[in-house]
């Protein structure tokens, strides 16, 4: 990993977070396109005459260089490509922005590179600094396709167990209770039928109408401009919210808090 070949080679990476490391020296952790997530010693960065400190703040995409050094890499040649500057115009832009780079870095493995996850994150970004309102249900989405392309989707389009497509479980259910609702089993991964929700009663489970379903799959499928134009019901977004934490809490490895707690 420590090889030449990397030395003084420019790369494009998204700065997930800043730590401290001595006196003056902070570690830098970031997410390039060629060697995925990556932490490197970035030294006198807490200094007054830093040149570099003000190009590492998290969520800003930046052209770098990282040398490696007898015990771990660092950090050279820092330049902006991009910050999000409209994202520090109010405190919920901040925050938001915050949550979803912790999570990020925390979720994200070491050095295993992915172009869908650093575009996604990219692309994130650039929504979020557009975005004139912003939801916790933006960040949400971005935990549904993050965990997605880390191979956990939910299934919501039919039952896990049966596969009975979603129009004939919410007929069922129609004809049954009178209701168009449908369960949601957080450790089957998504939609059950009426059948087999009886075998998953003990389990983290939610019951969702139509109209939230719809929302989830516009979650994970609507491009970032469209959802821009969102407003979501409070009720909506908590219901949304606590089925996204759960299932993602569920299914990272390393455990996982309410990132908006």
């Amino acid at each position: 990993f420590f090889s030449p070949i990397w030395t003084n080679v420019s790369m494009q990476a998204i700065v997930l977070a800043r730590r401290p490391v001595r006196e003056f020296d902070e570690a830098i952790t970031l997410y390039s396109y060629e060697l995925g997530k990556v932490e490197a010693l970035a030294r006198s960065n807490k200094k007054i005459t830093s040149r570099q400190s003000a190009h590492v703040e998290p969520g800003t995409v930046i052209e770098c260089a990282l040398i490696p050094g007898r015990e771990r890499l660092h950090l050279a040649k820092t330049q902006t490509v991009w910050a999000p500057l409209g994202t520090r115009r109010d405190l919920v832009h901040i925050r938001r922005l915050g949550q979803a780079m912790a999570l990020a870095n925390h979720v994200l493995g070491e050095r295993v590179p992915d172009r869908h996850i650093f575009s996604l994150v990219k692309e994130w970004l650039v929504f979020l600094d557009t975005a004139e309102s912003v939801p916790a249900l933006f960040v949400d989405a971005l935990v549904l396709r993050l965990f997605s392309l880390l191979g956990f989707t939910a299934q919501i389009n039919q039952c896990v167990f049966c596969g009975r497509l979603l129009a004939d479980l919410m007929r069922e259910a129609l004809a049954e209770n009178g209701q168009r609702r449908v369960g949601f089993s957080v450790p089957a991964g998504g939609l059950v039928c009426s059948v087999h929700l009886r075998t998953e009663e003990q389990s983290p489970w939610f019951w969702l109408d139509i109209e939230l379903v719809y929302r989830l799959i516009g979650l994970y499928q609507t491009d970032w401009a469209r959802m821009g134009d969102w407003t979501p019901e409070v009720e909506e977004s908590r219901v949304l919210h606590s089925i996204i934490v759960s299932f993602a809490q569920y299914h990272s490895e390393l455990g996982l808090r309410d990132w908006v707690a």
